[in-house]
């Protein structure tokens, strides 16, 4: 994207931290984000829209942590609050509760999408809308609440209408599997931060 560094993150780079870094090294790549994006990462209100087990908590925790899905998984870390519903309609339970989020976290189940085999909700996108549609509508629920800071982890970078990114990195990630092309790596994702 034109005028922006992007920064290339590789897990094990991450994962050489050890302690919790090592297990969930998205978690502290998230927690550097926040970090260098002007935030402080435990002083937090954060409203998650695509919650699933909740590994982007695994390394820290934020002060307030609410999480919405369309169902419950296993969760790693337990949030404050959970809104069993999706993007659209479940920040309406955090406006009628009044509680407005520093942050809102955006992770569309886009792996079915474009491809990979490991993706962590597989055909979620048939009822209950494409990653697109969520990646908008969790735009949108940030708007409705008040909310000047969105995370977003998808598999290109997105940048809506009235809002810049601030913070954007791209990550490789490295999967159990034994058929992981080092050298041609699809495994390539991108999280950023859009401030309005």
């Amino acid at each position: 994207m034109q005028g922006l560094d992007i920064l290339v993150i590789d897990q094990r780079e991450i994962q050489k931290r050890g302690g919790k870094c090592a297990r969930f090294p998205v978690s502290c790549l998230i927690h550097d984000i926040l970090y260098e994006s002007g935030m402080v990462p435990r002083d937090l209100v954060v409203f998650d829209t695509t919650y699933g087990e909740g590994r982007f908590y695994g390394a820290w925790r934020p002060k307030t942590l609410i999480g919405a899905d369309v169902r419950i998984l296993n969760w790693v870390v337990e949030p404050d609050l959970f809104i069993k519903k999706p993007v659209w309609s479940s920040w309406k339970v955090v406006k009628k509760i009044d509680i407005r989020p520093d942050l809102v976290v955006v992770d569309p189940p886009w792996g079915t999408i474009t491809g990979s085999r490991h993706g962590t909700r597989p055909h979620y996108y048939k009822p209950f809308g494409s990653p697109e549609i969520i990646l908008e509508e969790g735009i949108k629920a940030a708007e409705k609440l008040g909310c000047t800071h969105i995370l977003v982890h998808y598999y290109e970078i997105v940048k809506p209408k009235n809002w810049k990114i601030i913070n954007a990195k791209r990550f490789i990630y490295f999967t159990r599997f034994l058929k992981q092309d080092t050298k041609y790596n699809p495994n390539t994702s991108y999280f950023y931060i859009l401030k309005r």
